[in-house]
């Protein structure tokens, strides 16, 4: 497993993160940007081809999920997005 989360449960993954800082960054991010939190469209990312019943159901959970606002509410401690 690649990716952000799959990168730290490696058996020889080493934290390279800043403790103490605002917002501690692991790097890579160029890999892993994209142009919205639901888009596949990363460097990295490896997907199946979509399906009907997959886009389908991709326009159902953005419907469901509304709009998220990610501005505020963390304070400089991380991100934190609230519907």
């Amino acid at each position: 497993v690649d990716g952000v989360l799959g990168r730290t449960y490696r058996e020889d993954f080493e934290n390279p993160a800043k403790v103490g800082v605002a917002m501690p960054v692991v790097g890579g991010e160029d890999k892993y940007r994209t142009t919205s939190l639901l888009s596949p469209n990363c460097a990295s990312c490896v997907f199946s081809p979509p399906t009907s019943h997959h886009i389908e159901a991709t326009e159902v959970s953005a419907e469901l999920m509304g709009t998220l606002d990610c501005s505020k509410f963390s304070y400089g401690l991380g991100i934190v997005c609230k519907k």
